[in-house]
């Protein structure tokens, strides 16, 4: 994947988890929070999240896992408290993913899977329906791409789905693997993806003005 050097991401597979020890890489608040989980792949997940987050951090930061500041803040967004670092995490099925840059920055992880027919009326306008038809892509691929993508940069705006996706307007060029997103009054961002084992694994980042 194609991003620039500031961004930095991390997969972790849930066969890759360790055993043992990994209570020494959360913090006490995350511990608490996963005790809370009601299902076993739910805690799995999260703890995945936040090693690939801790793990890429404490490499920039030059402290142990367990002592990088992740917060949650009220937007439900995770900061950095304290750094220049901005974060995001995501996860789906067997794979939790981690992106870290010097600038706003969404990721999102999903599944390709079929989805509802109808699922494009909620998150494409007009255009982009047009746009993905022009894609050598099915479907099932077309649309999860066209979501993961708008989810990482509502992630990375930390509106999440308070905006609608449809504001976000969407140009893909599939054989450079990135996307232009601009949503009207904003930078633009930038989006970097690939295609992992039937998931579909998207970064966006924020532009300077063009």
């Amino acid at each position: 994947m194609q991003l620039p050097p500031d961004i930095s991401y991390r997969i972790v597979s849930l066969g890759e988890l360790p055993r043992s020890g990994w209570e020494m890489l959360l913090s006490e608040e995350e511990l608490e929070r996963l005790a809370h989980f009601g299902s076993m792949q739910r805690k799995r997940q999260f703890l995945a999240g936040r090693i690939a987050a801790r793990t890429l951090l404490a490499g920039r930061l030059a402290v142990p896992p367990a002592e990088v500041p992740l917060t949650v803040a009220t937007d439900g967004a995770v900061d950095v408290d304290g750094t220049p670092f901005h974060v995001s995490i995501s996860h789906a099925g067997e794979y939790a993913v981690a992106a870290i840059a010097l600038r706003p920055v969404g990721v999102d992880i999903e599944r390709v899977v079929p989805r509802h027919p109808d699922l494009h009326r909620r998150f494409l306008n007009d255009a982009e329906r047009t746009h993905l038809d022009e894609l050598n892509l099915d479907r099932d691929h077309a649309y999860i791409l066209s979501w993961a993508i708008k989810e990482a940069v509502l992630k990375g705006r930390r509106t999440g789905f308070r905006c609608s996706p449809k504001r976000l307007n969407l140009t893909i060029c599939p054989a450079e693997q990135s996307a232009m997103v601009r949503v009207e009054g904003e930078k633009p961002w930038s989006t970097s993806f690939e295609w992992i084992d039937g998931y579909c694994l998207a970064i966006a980042f924020q532009q300077a003005w063009l």
